[in-house]
């Protein structure tokens, strides 16, 4: 395990040795006078935080051995300018590539399982490809959704469209989907009911949202002050066929009407993803862990909304992915 390289160590250019199999949490943070770093494929972990504000880092291999790559591990590495994903990385952690303004592409192998909130989140991401074989995401347009087109997890901000309508079939929107997209001027939500995460970098604050009334659409634009316009057309209705057993086809049921789902829908938030094995109780400021927790659990727990954990408790038995604990740490 690599723990630390010193900040303030002189030269430009740094080999990591080949016993080396896990790159430390914040190993590299900061370190602001490297500009190329060469990881061996021996290594199979970089943890949160690893080269984050490596600000002149411009070329580094992500080794062919690698299966998880960490929160915030390149977050504002502003130099960076290609970024080669292996074909054995399984997942990608919560803005793992934050802010890295010079990436341009970026391609997802068909081992990834997992991306996490704003792993791509930057102002320059014009490209998004991914492997024929992935049997868990697709991209449309430069856009990544989930093999489902249930999730849309990034929009390739530089993108030049200025409008853009989400297809009826997402279900949910996740934190800085469209942080970055300086050039959409109107995005349009055509599924009413689409759960989008109630925090202000979702959804650039320049950017006109378009929807139906009482959507979640509408609930996040007045939730943020943001510019709303609303749909003309009514959301498509959601009838019950003639095969629906007696038991499920009342009255009750094919009697509501849209406006009536329509307002059920505001009296309750979009929600944020859970965890059975992550509690928090938010009148003692709680954090409860339980069995197998890792580093994109608790990152996801930690920034749903009303989220100021005060304590955090491991019940007897609870195990920790390498990188947990640089979670609870400020800057």
């Amino acid at each position: 395990t690599l723990i630390c390289y010193p900040p303030k160590k002189a030269g430009s250019t740094y080999i990591i040795p080949s016993t080396v199999t896990k790159i430390y949490p914040s190993a590299f943070e900061r370190c602001k006078d490297l500009t190329d770093i060469t990881i061996p494929d021996s290594v199979t972990d970089i943890c949160s935080y690893a080269f984050r504000d490596c600000t002149a880092l411009t070329t580094i291999n992500l080794p062919a051995n690698l299966q998880f790559l960490n929160g915030f591990a390149f977050q504002k590495c502003e130099s960076l300018t290609e970024i080669a994903i292996p074909d054995k990385v399984r997942s990608i952690g919560l803005c793992a590539f934050e802010n890295c303004n010079g990436l341009t592409e970026i391609a997802i192998p068909a081992s990834l399982i997992n991306v996490s909130a704003g792993a791509f989140a930057n102002k320059s991401l014009a490209k998004i490809t991914v492997n024929a074989n992935s049997k868990d995401y697709c991209a449309v347009d430069n856009v990544l959704f989930t093999k489902d087109m249930k999730e849309l997890v990034c929009y390739a901000s530089a993108k030049p469209e200025t409008s853009y309508v989400i297809p009826d079939t997402v279900e949910s929107l996740p934190d800085y989907t469209f942080a970055y997209a300086q050039n959409l001027t109107e995005i349009t939500f055509t599924n009413p009911n689409c759960k989008i995460n109630m925090h202000s970098t979702t959804i650039n604050e320049k950017t006109v949202i378009r929807g139906y009334a009482n959507s979640t659409a509408q609930a996040y634009a007045e939730q943020f002050n943001r510019t709303f316009k609303l749909i003309d057309s009514e959301p498509p209705v959601t009838t019950t066929t003639e095969t629906t057993t007696e038991t499920t086809t009342t009255e009750t049921t094919t009697i509501t009407t849209t406006t009536e789902t329509a307002t059920e829908t505001t009296t309750t938030a979009p929600e944020q993803p859970t965890y059975d094995n992550i509690k928090f109780d938010k009148e003692t400021g709680t954090l409860t862990l339980s069995g197998k927790v890792d580093g994109v659990m608790i990152a996801m727990a930690l920034s749903a909304p009303d989220t100021k954990v005060q304590y955090v408790v491991a019940e007897a038995g609870t195990t920790f992915a390498d990188g947990c604990g640089s979670m609870f740490s400020g800057e």
